[in-house]
């Protein structure tokens, strides 16, 4: 082998040698220390090819990433959101049974926050809210219709408990002025309220079925 073809060849095996031990380690360090990624959708596959998690852009604006179980169906949501027209701005997690119904949802938007939980069905069955005027707690029966609520605000705290129908059927309050505990009836109409008057004094209220014509027992001094 002549000397010219020996240094050409020691020179491409330089240059070889250089780019499988060097510049290689360069790009597999470059890959290692990815600082930012971007991508509209990002999905994540098990071994048999199913979608097991999402990340994406949200229908709604903003984001949101998702989990699936083993048969295809959405296990839990997690979503950054605008809705009903920009009105509503805040973030949302939701969590779903195996039929894929939502049993817990925990939102939040700039009036405050808001936890709902519901039964196999979807319904409703307690709700814990809060807003610029206060918080309350509310539960559900298996209809989705309201049994009682608890709340306060301000002017102080309010427990009522309704019918099947959503209807009164009573109330205990406290104000700056003070308590008050309400019976109502079947339609909604007040019975009884004990509270105290104007003197301070302690005294009960007696009213007729439609709530009117009312009778007091109570301190007269």
């Amino acid at each position: 082998m002549k000397a010219f073809e020996r240094i050409f060849l020691y020179t491409v095996l330089t240059i070889l040698v250089f780019y499988v031990f060097l510049v290689n380690d360069m790009v597999e360090s470059q890959v290692a220390i990815q600082e930012e990624i971007k991508a509209r959708n990002i999905v994540v596959v098990d071994d048999k090819g199913n979608e097991v998690v999402r990340l994406s852009t949200a229908s709604e604006g903003g984001g949101g990433i998702w989990t699936f179980n083993e048969n295809g169906g959405l296990g839990t949501a997690m979503v950054s959101t605008t809705i009903a027209g920009g009105i509503v701005k805040g973030g949302s997690v939701i969590t779903y049974n195996q039929d894929g119904v939502i049993v817990n949802t925990m939102t939040s938007n700039n009036e405050g926050g808001i936890i709902i939980t519901a039964n196999e069905d979807g319904v409703g069955g307690t709700a814990m809210l809060s807003t610029a005027e206060g918080g309350s707690i509310e539960t559900y029966n298996s209809h989705g219709i309201r049994g009682s609520t608890m709340a306060t605000d301000d002017e102080g705290g309010i427990i009522i408990t309704t019918n099947k129908d959503d209807v009164w059927g009573t109330a205990m309050l406290s104000t700056a002025k003070g308590g008050e505990i309400v019976i109502y009836n079947k339609d909604g109409y007040g019975l009884v309220s004990i509270s105290q008057t104007e003197e301070g004094h302690g005294g009960i209220w007696i009213y007729d079925k439609d709530g009117e014509n009312p009778a007091v027992y109570g301190h007269k001094r």
